[in-house]
């Protein structure tokens, strides 16, 4: 189950990020603002990535330092009003670090034909603490399928209606539904196994689609003569990690790499209502 968090809107005129959910919200309203410095919300180290499908269902991977990011919103505003209405699904914050996993429906309208375009995404984000502000370390971006549309249910209702609500609320006014501590029973250091979480990762496409990624790589999911066992890490935020290679040949650790940098952003696994690392045992072709 998905922990669902919904909060009021922060005021676009607050700059102080002493929050994650407020650099989050920062994020996704004040860059608009043409006074707005995109890269500030960033760490220097920061990156973003981005993974599109063309009509025919065909992936495309960009990456975008927050600078390239800046610009392309830039390019993309000066021909389109955007709108972009987040809902956050699983929020983790933990000393110094945070994590958001999140839908965002993005809708561009045309400045001069008024024709919208509508675009359904899910997004990651990591955000870290520098100097007592939070900014976004990685945020990483997954477009609709247009085969495999996100299901429904990953946009409940109650979407955080930010622009209505902000002309009513002053410049200090935060307010954030009270979701339960579970400092005491969660460890980020720690890796689940699937038998030990509540809900396991899941692969946000169909079947068929993770059965053509696991063919391309010769990658299996049981102990099978002829393959080798290795591990991914499935984090709280839904990115894939390979985590164990040692029984691996040179050529399998370069397939193995390059099949997770395949994966789509996974659906955490979930223990104590929230996202957490889970570890996955797979096998490639010797």
């Amino acid at each position: 189950m998905l922990l669902a968090i919904h909060f009021a809107s922060v005021s676009l005129k607050l700059k102080a990020q002493s929050s994650p959910i407020i650099a989050y919200d920062l994020f996704y309203n004040l860059y608009e603002e043409d006074d707005q410095n995109v890269e500030s919300l960033f760490t220097k180290t920061g990156r973003i990535t981005n993974v599109i499908y063309d009509t025919l269902g065909v992936p495309q991977l960009m990456t975008f330092t927050p600078t390239e990011y800046g610009n392309q919103l830039e390019k993309i505003s000066s021909n389109y009003w955007i709108e972009r209405t987040p809902q956050v699904l699983i929020y983790r914050n933990y000393g110094s670090a945070a994590r958001i996993y999140s839908t965002v429906s993005v809708k561009l309208i045309d400045r001069n034909t008024r024709e919208t375009l509508l675009n359904n995404t899910i997004q990651s984000v990591q955000l870290v603490k520098i100097k007592g502000q939070w900014k976004i370390n990685h945020l990483s971006i997954q477009s609709e399928h247009p085969s495999y549309p996100i299901p429904e249910e990953m946009f409940p209702e109650g979407a955080l209606n930010i622009a209505e609500e902000t002309e009513n609320k002053n410049d200090t006014d935060f307010e954030v539904r009270p979701i339960p501590d579970f400092n005491t029973e969660y460890d980020p250091n720690i890796v689940y196994q699937v038998n030990e979480v509540d809900d396991p990762p899941v692969y946000p496409d169909s079947m068929a689609v993770y059965s053509d990624l696991l063919e391309t790589y010769d990658v299996v999911t049981t102990p099978t003569p002829g393959y080798t066992p290795f591990l991914i890490t499935i984090n709280e935020d839904g990115q894939a990690e390979l985590t164990y290679v040692h029984d691996l040949s040179g050529f399998q650790i370069s397939r193995a790499e390059s099949f997770v940098r395949s994966m789509m952003i996974w659906y955490p696994a979930i223990k104590y209502a929230a996202s957490v690392k889970c570890k996955l045992v797979m096998y490639i072709r010797e």
